[in-house]
C-alpha cells in the first residue's frame, strides 16, 4: 500500500474518532478531563482504551496543544500546534506553527510541518522513521487522566517534551 493510501486510511479512522468524540457519552465511550498547573488534559476512552488525547499547555503567552489519535493504544496521528496568545488576533494567527506525524504500525510514515502566514502548504516528508518516542507521551497522558500519576510528578513528567517536537521552529 502506498504512503498516500496509508495516510488516507488513517484519516478515515480520525474521522470516525472525531464523530465518536462529538457523540454523547455512553458506557462504551466517555470523556475524561484533568487540570494541572498550566495544563488542560482531555481524552476519549472507547471500550476501556484511549482513542483520543489532548494536552494543552498555556504558560505566559505561549500555547502548545498536543493531540493524539490512537488505535489499539498506539498512536496513528500525533499533532502539535504552538502559537502565541496575544491581544492582536492577526499576530496570534501568524504565530501558529503545526507539526503532524502520521504513524502506521511502529513507523512514522509522513511528517507535515506548517507555519501560518507562510506561503505554500508547508513541508511534507514521507521518509519513514521510528515512532517509539512519540508513543510514550500518550501513555503518560492516559496515566494522568486515569489518576495513576498526579501533582508535581505529573506536571514534571509533562515538562519533558519529545525531541521530535523540536521540528517546530
Amino acid at each position: 500500500m502506498s504512503t498516500s493510501d496509508r495516510v488516507e486510511s488513517i484519516k478515515r479512522e480520525l474521522s470516525r474518532i472525531d464523530a465518536e468524540y462529538q457523540a454523547a457519552d455512553t458506557q462504551e465511550h466517555y470523556r475524561l478531563t484533568k487540570s494541572l498547573s498550566h495544563w488542560e488534559l482531555s481524552g476519549l476512552i472507547e471500550r476501556g482504551s484511549p482513542v483520543y488525547l489532548q494536552a494543552t499547555l498555556s504558560e505566559g503567552s505561549v500555547v502548545r496543544e498536543e493531540t493524539y489519535y490512537l488505535k489499539d493504544r498506539k498512536p496513528i496521528l500525533v499533532a502539535v500546534a504552538q502559537w502565541l496568545d496575544l491581544d492582536d488576533s492577526k499576530k496570534a494567527a501568524r504565530s501558529r506553527q503545526e507539526l503532524r506525524f502520521y504513524i502506521d504500525g511502529d513507523q512514522v510514515i509522513r511528517r507535515v510541518v506548517r507555519r501560518s502566514g507562510a506561503s505554500g502548504p508547508g513541508r511534507t516528508d514521507d521518509v519513514p522513521g521510528p515512532s517509539a518516542e512519540l508513543a510514550k507521551r500518550p501513555v503518560l497522558i492516559s496515566r494522568i487522566l486515569a489518576g495513576e500519576l498526579a501533582g508535581h510528578e505529573a506536571r514534571e513528567s509533562l515538562e519533558a517534551v519529545p525531541e521530535a517536537f523540536s521540528a517546530i521552529p
